[in-house]
């Protein structure tokens, strides 16, 4: 590798890490958002699975979410590297728990949770920007 190509492969690093970065700051701040907007919520648990859909969809129409989900899509496998390693998912969890005490209290059909709530996510989330 000659000197240009390093600085090149160098240059593309710094800007993945930047990017990562500033990605996880503002996946800390929407935790946080979701968290505090989950716990003002004290409704039975379909007024706070309505809740979560309607905070969903407010903040997948955030004009700065969006430009990031635009980079990561078009950046999927270097971004996606970096995102296949995290194991906690603060708002999926709080999802899983929401749709199984639906269940459990037979206000919804059973049914598959992880699949459901990763399809509801996924309703409000990729359907929002499409």
């Amino acid at each position: 590798m000659d000197y240009p190509e390093f600085l090149t492969l160098q240059s593309a690093m710094v800007g993945l890490a930047l990017f990562g970065g500033v990605v996880e700051h503002a996946r800390i701040q929407t935790q946080a958002h979701f968290q505090a907007t989950m716990a003002a919520e004290t409704g039975d648990v379909m007024e706070q699975l309505r809740a979560a859909a309607r905070w969903l969809l407010t903040v997948n129409l955030d004009p700065t979410l969006i430009a990031f989900k635009r980079i990561a899509f078009s950046e999927a496998l270097v971004v996606g590297q970096s995102v296949d390693s995290r194991t906690d998912d603060p708002t999926m969890d709080r999802l899983f728990a929401l749709r199984k005490e639906a269940q459990d209290t037979g206000i919804l059909a059973d049914g598959d949770t992880p699949f459901l709530a990763t399809h509801l996510l996924d309703c409000v989330a990729i359907c929002s920007i499409a």
